[in-house]
């Protein structure tokens, strides 16, 4: 819609039986000319799938060693896993337990990211020195690294997070976890998409799915996928602040929980790598361990 004032109009016609056909057949034309008038632009014309199939991506797959673990692992603080283990939530049987604390995160802090959230522009901790905006990035320093530990002692945010690591088959564009271990309770298809632009005979028409061994190499491929949080605690803490008047902290509260989710992804990653699937594999994240307590395998 162009703008808010068809808002009414379009779901009179959406939820009205007698007028909601010829609209969608309205609407379907109206893109179908769209997508004619955009292609016939750039003259692309698209290769036929199973043309596109037959020019897969050449991929020397390597020695192949299955994970060290596949399966669900739960992240969170030690009273996130409570709430959880207290709550009428499923939990498929061999799900990993990992516990966190914000305290975990701050060192994997970027706080280069941080101050340039706040458009002080330089690298950390050289900004600090900076003779036009060393004295600010001084100031929000050292707020941050106050309200971070009164983050962590009164447990004001509580990071979370789920990791998976699933055995599938592939086919052709289309990937299928099957049910393990309680998950998914039904098979889970993911569909990626397969280069079909014009090309010559001798390029690949690439996809995602080449990368992973085929169905019928008698191996399992294996994907993982995670959904990371800091932002446990996050809008109570704003209301707080809100009721305070205090706008600095409440911004300062958003920016830091921002980049304590990053915190988590860099901290996860090369841990979860190395001690989850395998020992051999790059990290998909290079990042400078700092000394930690956190033990991912425990």
């Amino acid at each position: 819609m162009p703008d808010a004032s068809k808002a009414v109009p379009v779901a009179n016609s959406l939820l009205d039986p007698n007028e909601r056909q010829t609209f969608w057949n309205r609407i379907r034309s109206e893109y179908q000319s769209l997508q004619e008038q955009f292609f016939s632009r750039f003259g692309r014309k698209c290769i036929p799938i199973q043309d596109a199939r037959a020019r897969p991506a050449k991929i020397t797959q390597p020695n192949f060693t299955s994970p060290k673990w596949h399966g669900l692992a739960i992240l969170g603080t030690p009273a996130h896993i409570q709430k959880i283990s207290s709550a009428s939530v499923h939990v498929p049987v061999g799900t990993l337990i990992i516990k966190i604390t914000l305290s975990d995160l701050i060192p994997y802090l970027n706080w280069t990211a941080f101050l340039n959230a706040w458009e002080l522009q330089g690298s950390y901790p050289a900004i600090l020195e900076d003779p036009s905006v060393g004295l600010e990035a001084q100031r929000l320093y050292s707020d941050a690294q106050a309200l971070l530990q009164q983050m962590a002692h009164q447990n004001l945010l509580h990071p979370a997070g789920v990791i998976g690591v699933f055995p599938a088959i592939v086919n052709h564009e289309e990937i299928t976890i099957p049910p393990s271990n309680g998950w998914p309770q039904q098979p889970l298809k993911l569909h990626f998409f397969r280069e079909q632009g014009p090309k010559s005979d001798s390029e690949p028409c690439p996809c995602l799915t080449d990368f992973l061994p085929r169905d019928n190499s008698g191996t399992y491929a294996y994907v993982g996928a995670f959904a990371l949080t800091a932002g446990h605690g996050l809008s109570q803490l704003i209301e707080t602040y809100a009721t305070q008047n205090d706008t600095y902290l409440s911004l300062m509260a958003e920016v830091l929980s921002d980049r304590l989710r990053r915190s988590i992804f860099r901290i996860c990653t090369p841990s979860c790598n190395r001690t989850l699937v395998r020992n051999s594999i790059r990290p998909s994240v290079q990042v400078t361990k700092p000394k930690t307590n956190w033990d991912p395998s425990g």
